[in-house]
């Protein structure tokens, strides 16, 4: 056995949770999810209409971010850890491989889907896969965040590009996957990064148009690069084969963290749309507001030439609250990213779900409850 596999549970910091460990708030939570995106595979697909190339298209678009709402240590990390182990790990079963007792945990899901009103079968979404989970805490302070979301794809396209070296099966004329993607991937640099001090007029006037082009361009070559991950992957033969009407769900973890690029964040979840392509993103609703609020705040401020930097020691978020649109354009733009229907609030767990913890087994501590460390005993009780 590998000393990697001998270091003691106690020292995972976060790690995904077994069915007995969720309460039933956070099973609730999962099979909410889960259901909305079964939904999402059943409906259809949006319409794009253009007539000419220098027309708008016209697309029907549906919310496809979702965001786990909790404060912290209400285990948002832990249950996105969950949901991609769940997704990752089933083969068509309605149970997760790996889980014990199945019996009892197919009777307690479906006691929970009558106790809230869930009216789906209960089974678990096929067809879903979760990419690499994004984590903004450490995000480089000059890297565009939007290129930092389709950094998520480089694992898969750089896998499709390994198969069409071997097999014809993702061959295509155009160039492998990895080539589309360095495509999409340099608009999303080049569209939002600053334009580099140019020594002459004409070169800057060429970087400013290129940055313009790209960055008017990346929404429609985001959706064709998704589109040829799903041809391609349908034609392949293996156990990677796509079928159905595959979903891909890109997470998102400490959003809130990044309290300067929230600014960046919700335009771009709106920009990088695709039907089969769902965020779920995890961070604090309410800290998400106040910093826009105060972001807003701060750009009425610049426009009236710094009035509110003159008025001394007053408290700031005095000034926010009773600004005439700071909260109002806070709360719209982080709406129309995460409607109400799409958020789900974790909270902390209540003495009696804390006292239900399940015991260690065989001497190895379980990871925490939905908490920051392996320790149960550190997350807080209400």
């Amino acid at each position: 056995m590998s000393d990697t596999q001998n270091v003691s549970h106690r020292s995972i910091d976060t790690s995904p949770l077994r069915p007995d460990q969720l309460s039933d708030h956070e099973l609730f939570t999962i099979l909410s999810i889960e259901d909305r995106l079964k939904r999402r595979q059943s409906s259809d697909s949006p319409t794009t209409k253009a007539t000419k190339p220098y027309l708008a298209r016209i697309q029907v678009r549906h919310p496809q971010v979702l965001l786990l709402d909790g404060a912290r240590g209400t285990g948002k990390t832990s249950l996105l850890l969950t949901m991609a182990h769940r997704w990752n790990t089933h083969d068509g079963c309605d149970v997760p491989r790996g889980d014990t007792d199945d019996a009892q945990y197919m009777r307690r899901v479906r006691e929970i889907r009558e106790r809230f009103g869930l009216a789906d079968d209960g089974t678990l979404p096929r067809n879903l896969h979760p990419l690499r989970i994004l984590d903004f805490d450490p995000l480089p302070p000059q890297m565009p965040l939007i290129a930092g979301i389709v950094q998520a794809w480089q694992p898969l396209a750089k896998y499709y590009a390994s198969l069409s070296a071997q097999s014809d099966e993702c061959e295509d004329p155009t160039g492998t996957m990895e080539d589309e993607w360095n495509k999409v991937f340099r608009m999303a640099a080049v569209g939002w990064s600053p334009v580099p001090t140019a020594t002459g007029l004409f070169e800057s006037v060429l970087d400013r148009q290129e940055q313009v082009m790209e960055w008017q361009r990346l929404g429609d070559r985001w959706c064709d690069f998704v589109g040829k991950v799903i041809a391609r992957g349908r034609r392949l033969s293996n156990e990677h084969r796509l079928c159905g009407e595959p979903v891909f769900v890109i997470m998102i973890d400490d959003v809130d963290l990044q309290v300067e690029r929230i600014h960046e964040l919700l335009p771009a979840l709106r920009l990088l749309y695709h039907p089969n392509v769902v965020f779920l993103v995890a961070a604090h609703w309410d800290h998400l507001i106040d910093t826009l609020k105060l972001d807003f705040l701060g750009q009425q401020n610049r426009l009236a030439s710094g009035q509110a930097d003159r008025q001394g020691d007053r408290d700031i978020w005095f000034e926010a609250d009773k600004d005439r649109w700071a909260n109002t354009l806070a709360i719209s733009a982080a709406t129309k990213v995460f409607p109400r229907k799409n958020r789900w609030l974790l909270r902390k767990l209540t003495l009696h779900e804390f006292l239900a913890f399940p015991d260690s087994r065989n001497d190895v501590a379980k990871p925490a409850h939905g908490g920051t460390t392996a320790v149960p005993t550190m997350r807080a009780i209400l």
